[in-house]
């Protein structure tokens, strides 16, 4: 094991440095530096701003949310939150549903997370988001939703639900 030469000497040196910052002197401030306060009457006598307290001047712009939209709403909201009234399909969002079969491009069967199967047809109600089924291919089913973007317009989307491998 190397040994480093003068290596006591320093930490000695350092820890007397350290002591010395410590001590800040403890020093109390003379009569002399220390200010004196003023009565309030005699304030009010010698300066008469002095006692009355500053007038803040207001800020000359004011907020206004007209014509903005609350940044709190999502971009791409639902129309309808209620789940009451609704068929067992339209409690579910669409890609939670799995299509598992198609019966001579009219009818298909989806499987809901609840494990039951339905058998939909064109303009069927399915998904969260007052979507409808406007066709049926071979391999998929295609379904129109109705959403809110951004400025709070309705605006519609296709979405394809296929097979799952």
């Amino acid at each position: 094991m190397r040994r480093i030469p003068f290596l006591g000497a320093w930490v000695t040196v350092a820890v007397f440095f350290l002591v010395i910052a410590g001590c800040g002197g403890g020093k109390t401030p003379t009569k002399a530096k220390q200010r004196v306060a003023k009565p309030a009457a005699q304030a009010v006598e010698s300066d008469p701003e002095a006692v009355t307290p500053p007038v803040k001047e207001e800020s000359r712009y004011r907020f206004s949310q007209k014509g903005k939209r609350d940044p709190f709403i999502p971009f791409i909201a639902p129309i309808d939150e209620t789940t009451k009234g609704k068929t067992p399909l339209e409690r579910f969002d669409i890609y939670q549903l799995k299509l598992t079969g198609i019966i001579a491009g009219k009818e298909a069967m989806v499987l809901a997370p609840d494990g039951v199967v339905y058998y939909v047809g064109k303009g069927t109600p399915i998904g969260r988001h007052s979507g409808k089924i406007v066709r049926i291919n071979r391999d998929e089913i295609v379904i129109r939703e109705k959403f809110r973007d951004y400025r709070g317009e309705i605006q519609f989307r296709e979405v394809s639900l296929g097979f799952v491998d």
